[in-house]
């Protein structure tokens, strides 16, 4: 049996029964099953030692399992990550080992988690770089096995549309004395669950891929009508998840695949009036105007307005870094370095503020070099296959790293796309000698032979 459907089979049950109820509005119905049924499919995969099918199944449930981690088991996705790649097989520990760049990302998470919870004692601080690290090579590790892969991003892109319907019913919350709009955040059963930024960034992941390379990355590239359905549903998820961090992680994506593939360009401008069409009839007939206030502020001009208050958090960075320019405040005080610098109770809310801020030069160093290796790894990678994935993930990643701190898993699965071009070991490049260099002397022998035939 192809591995399709019985991937995708085990991503809907693990996911579908939780949609449905969250969307009658049974949050802990929603939890529970999710948890239980995960574990059990991944219990019975391991005893059947289909280890790749455990981290097939695990990645095509991640939009689910980021949703309901807020509700139930915070540390759900650092723990399942865990599991899934502590069961993968030897050989992709081996493979693992071999990318330094990879390597390089877990031992960098673990000693930036360590040494915070050595200085705050508080295990939970800065917890979720383990999960960005675990999320990011389990992406990679899978990318090496097409046949399991793709599959696997069917299911992520059914579950993340199947997270967005089950939100839908529960959608619109009070917030400030105003009725508010944001699909990704609900209140169900007197609980706010979810985050608009996460499902932005999952569903912008694969509306990005229903475009590049025309869907192969799902292997749909020859089901036009089961491609398109995906692309319009989390194109129109997308709008309403009214995240702009997301939003220009698409234009970036958009961008890149205009440069790289011309032959997609058709389809871009396709899919830009799709989005187009779709934002103008949900703001026209829609009650809610969270979705018009939001594209008002986007496009307004107001960097105040555009920033919603992160232009503060960037102008205060030059005194914070000052005060501690080497090694910054120490990891775990970014919450503290805001009460202080920019008088609010937030934290730095980008992930280069932040590692400015906690770690000073020296983290803002391995920062910038991390990323510019990982653009080097990506050009090259497009360069060689002709695939623009590794650029996309790459970018998006960065993108998404100036606007939030991007150290969860949500921001795992662009980095993930992004390290997919840190590894060509699967790819054979023949060289061939230039044909006139051989067949130019045999055509001189030959042409003798052929004047002493005709005068014959």
């Amino acid at each position: 049996m192809q591995p399709l459907k019985p991937i995708v089979l085990r991503s809907l049950l693990v996911v579908l029964p939780s949609a449905v109820a969250l969307a009658v509005g049974q949050l802990d119905v929603a939890c529970f099953y999710f948890y239980g049924m995960l574990a059990l499919v991944m219990a019975y995969d391991i005893l059947q030692h289909r280890h790749l099918y455990v981290m097939a199944v695990l990645l095509a449930s991640l939009p689910m399992l980021i949703l309901v981690r807020g509700h139930l088991f915070y540390s759900g996705p650092q723990a399942f990550c865990g599991l899934a790649l502590l069961q993968a097989p030897l050989a992709e520990w081996r493979r693992m080992r071999r990318n330094r760049l990879v390597v390089c990302l877990n031992v960098a998470a673990f000693v930036y988690w360590g040494v915070t919870f050595a200085v705050t004692e508080n295990y939970a601080s800065n917890f979720r770089a383990l999960e960005l690290a675990f999320t990011a090579t389990l992406i990679y590790l899978l990318a090496q096995h097409r046949s399991i892969f793709r599959p696997a991003m069917v299911g992520f892109a059914l579950s993340a549309i199947a997270v967005g319907a089950g939100l839908l019913p529960n959608g619109a919350m009070s917030m400030n004395g105003e009725s508010v709009f944001r699909l990704g955040l609900a209140r169900i059963s007197g609980h706010s669950v979810g985050n608009p930024i996460s499902f932005g960034i999952v569903i912008v992941t694969a509306f990005l891929l229903t475009i590049s390379m025309g869907g192969s990355w799902f292997g749909l590239a020859g089901r036009k009508k089961a491609l398109l359905s995906v692309q319009a549903l989390t194109a129109v998820w997308l709008l309403l998840s009214t995240s702009r961090g997301s939003w220009a992680v698409a234009l970036t994506g958009v961008v890149i695949i205009f440069w790289t593939e011309p032959r997609r360009r058709s389809m871009l401008l396709g899919s830009f009036v799709l989005v187009m069409v779709a934002g103008a009839v949900l703001v026209a007939f829609s009650n809610d105007t969270t979705l018009s206030s939001y594209l008002d502020k986007t496009f307004s001009g107001d960097i105040t307005k555009l920033t919603t208050g992160r232009s503060l958090q960037w102008a205060s960075f030059p005194a914070a870094w000052s005060d501690a320019p080497i090694f910054g405040h120490g990891p775990g005080s970014s919450l503290e370095s805001g009460r202080k610098y920019f008088d609010e109770n937030l934290i730095y809310h980008a992930l280069l503020l932040q590692i400015g801020v906690e770690t000073g030069s020296f983290g803002l160093i391995c920062v910038f070099l991390f990323f510019l290796a990982l653009f080097d790894r990506a050009y090259h990678y497009y360069r060689v296959t002709g695939d623009p994935i590794a650029l996309i993930g790459a970018a998006g990643y960065f993108v998404v790293g100036l606007t939030v701190p991007a150290l969860d898993a949500a921001s795992g699965c662009l980095l993930g796309l992004g390290l997919i071009g840190t590894d060509l070991s699967n790819f054979v490049v023949i060289r061939r000698a230039v044909a006139t260099n051989i067949e130019a002397p045999m055509m001189l022998r030959a042409a003798p032979q052929a004047g002493m035939a005709t005068g014959d």
